[in-house]
């Protein structure tokens, strides 16, 4: 999956972009605020629904404007899919797929992978076991078609558990939900378990090409103690999911243990630039591993890719880049922190000022 075409209307300082990116790499560079990241912006928020800068859509519409709205044409095998997504400052929008309005962005989600690298991102190391469960349901999402039903009625009866427990409820009423959530439970942590695995064995392919020399081991936690089982885990916690008012143990707490030579915590030794790289290395291998799997093209947004890395290991990010079969859209502040990639095959160059771009 690659874009052919995107236009951009009125999201923050775009107010009418219309660009045919290159296939594998775009190469956007221009000064802080030209409109670089909001362009990237655009893209997350097309496949996602969401930006990753604000949860308001009304700081995405460009000032004294009514709405922002987005246009991509998408090339997935030999056909060429149209999707659209408009948005309102009053709440209220249109999603559309081949000039069809359709109900989720989700259908859009399925067709668009995409993996944003940016300032944040070493908080997959750093940051609480949510992160790390959005990363490895990412993986899941794309590659099993049930998962999502599952995570969906998970997340229901665990609402509902907590609400009875927040409510002071008996036993008897709080595990009227804790069947269906086990049941979800073992099928989220099968798929979990499962792709973790594959994820595993490619990923330890992968890290010798950005950070050489470093043994990097990655370990699944289903978020409870499986030898004894959720029912048990429950009925031993059950005094104290009382008295916290929610459930301590569950799929909801599942997490990716990162560990250097098995036993050290990665962000613990790391330096800020070798954590970029393992992060850089983890999201890749997960592109190349849906890309195995069911023939799906990752896309890249890579914000500000020369910061914290020198030009050997931004030598070291190309080169794996130019591996695997994604496209790429990268930024930075001036043309020669890309000048690494511009020599790659099927590269686009783009010069952003005061949120125009040119090639």
């Amino acid at each position: 999956m690659t874009l052919q075409l995107l236009e951009i209307r009125h999201l923050r300082n775009l107010a009418q972009v219309k660009v045919h990116p290159a296939p594998k790499f775009n190469l956007l560079y221009g000064d802080n605020g030209s409109g670089k990241t909001s362009f990237l912006e655009a893209i997350h928020y097309l496949a996602l629904g969401r930006s990753f800068r604000t949860r308001l859509n009304s700081r995405l519409t460009q000032y004294e404007s009514e709405s922002f709205s987005l246009f991509a044409q998408i090339q997935t095998g030999n056909y060429v899919l149209p999707v659209g997504v408009e948005r309102y400052i009053n709440g209220e929008g249109h999603i559309r797929i081949n000039h069809e309005n359709i109900k989720s962005i989700l259908e859009i989600t399925q067709i668009l992978p995409i993996r944003l690298l940016h300032s944040e991102s070493r908080q997959l190391l750093t940051g609480n076991s949510k992160l790390r469960r959005q990363f490895m349901d990412w993986g899941v999402f794309h590659v099993e078609h049930s998962f999502l039903k599952h995570w969906q009625h998970a997340q229901r009866a665990l609402k509902q558990r907590n609400a009875a427990l927040r409510a002071g409820s008996s036993r008897a009423m709080v595990q009227l939900w804790e069947n269906e959530l086990a049941e979800q439970a073992q099928h989220l942590n099968q798929f979990r378990k499962i792709h973790i695995e594959q994820f595993a064995a490619l990923f330890t392919r992968v890290i010798p090409a950005l950070l050489p020399g470093m043994e990097i081991s990655i370990t699944y936690k289903p978020g409870w103690n499986e030898e004894l089982g959720l029912d048990i885990v429950w009925e031993q916690n059950w005094r104290r999911d009382l008295e916290l008012g929610y459930t301590q143990n569950g799929p909801h707490r599942a997490d990716l243990w990162i560990r250097l030579d098995k036993t050290i915590p990665a962000q613990d030794i790391l330096s800020q630039g070798q954590q970029k790289l393992l992060v850089y290395a983890l999201y890749l291998a997960q592109g190349i591993l849906l890309k195995e799997q069911v023939a799906k093209r990752c896309v890249y947004l890579l914000d500000d890719l020369p910061a914290e890395l020198d030009y050997e290991n931004r030598q070291r990010v190309t080169r794996v880049l130019n591996e695997i079969d994604a496209q790429v859209f990268a930024t930075g502040v001036d043309k020669e922190g890309l000048s690494h990639l511009q020599t790659m095959a099927e590269t686009k160059m783009f010069h952003v000022e005061r949120g125009e771009i040119c090639e």
